[in-house]
């Protein structure tokens, strides 16, 4: 059940951070950081903490598996 709530909590931040780069520009017209540039840090941020999270629970549930 933990395995698959960190995979659905990984693919709702990938989908968060490919959802801000489709709808919102990264830079205005200036060239300065626009209303993209934040949900970009973000988004990695979440897309980054939450994969490393799936492949340690993966890892804790093929330990499981070997030990039963």
């Amino acid at each position: 059940m933990r395995f698959w709530f960190s995979v659905s909590t990984f693919v709702s931040s990938l989908a968060f951070m490919v959802y801000g780069l489709m709808t919102l520009d990264l830079y205005d017209i200036n060239d300065r950081p626009g209303p993209g540039y934040f949900p970009l840090i973000i988004g990695l941020g979440l897309v980054v903490t939450t994969a490393l999270n799936v492949y340690k629970d993966f890892q804790q549930l093929r330990l499981n598996k070997d030990s039963t």
